[in-house]
């Protein structure tokens, strides 16, 4: 059984079913399967996990294609469950996390890694190090960046606390709210954010003003917010 993919662009344009396929051992030959329900969409990076009775396969994490260029891609926050002998989706969890991103206006490199590989050359005094990320940093964005604000870069307030960041996830970086923990990733294009719950409208309002405020800073360009909920 296959279930999801990455595929090619044009595949996944205005379509929102998973990809169910079933491989013939007999001659290798791959069918897809028709299922019904309510199923991830088109999923891929995920875990499929077989049940111990071998009667349904339960699908978690991965990130979802909504089917638009428009729109950003979407992390799959709920469990998920085919049912094998009725080919039927179930979703078997409703957390609905909160999620958006951060993109600049002009849709061009986030300058994020350059700029935290600067502030480790000055952190172990790298002199020579630190001067050339500065010099690229300066032609990238115009001006000198202002450093000190990446370490307080997700945390708005006295509020707002930074746990320890995970050794195996170099660009994730969290920060606990409310009791509530909320996830940045730092990607190439992009900033993503998911709330492990949901905040207030008025703390989660808060929170995005003042991370893109100090984004558009650090870039000297506007950075926008892409609600994905």
């Amino acid at each position: 059984m296959l279930i999801g993919s990455l595929g090619f662009q044009d595949d996944r344009l205005n379509k929102r079913e998973t990809q169910v396929l079933e491989l013939v051992l007999e001659d290798f030959a791959i069918h897809k399967i028709n299922v019904i329900g309510a199923s991830p969409g088109w999923i891929y990076g995920h875990r499929a996990v077989l049940s111990d009775d071998g009667k349904s396969i339960m699908v978690l994490g991965g990130m979802i294609d909504p089917g638009s260029t428009e729109t950003s891609l979407k992390e799959n926050v709920e469990d998920w469950v085919l049912d094998l002998p009725g080919s039927i989706w179930t979703r078997s969890t409703d957390r609905n996390w909160q999620q958006w991103v951060f993109h600049r206006t002009d849709r061009k490199h986030s300058q994020l890694w350059n700029l935290r590989q600067a502030i480790w050359a000055r952190d172990v005094q790298w002199k020579k190090h630190l001067a050339r990320e500065m010099e690229r940093l300066e032609s990238k964005i115009g001006r000198t960046p202002d450093l000190d604000l990446i370490p307080s870069l997700y945390c708005p307030d006295d509020s707002f606390t930074q746990l320890p960041q995970d050794e195996d996830r170099y660009n994730v970086f969290r920060v606990l709210v409310d009791g509530t923990i909320v996830r940045f990733t730092e990607e190439f294009r992009l900033v993503r954010a998911t709330v492990e719950g949901r905040l207030s409208r008025d703390r989660l309002q808060a929170l995005q003003e003042s991370v893109r405020n100090k984004l558009s800073t650090l870039h000297g360009v506007t950075w926008e917010i892409e609600t994905l909920d």
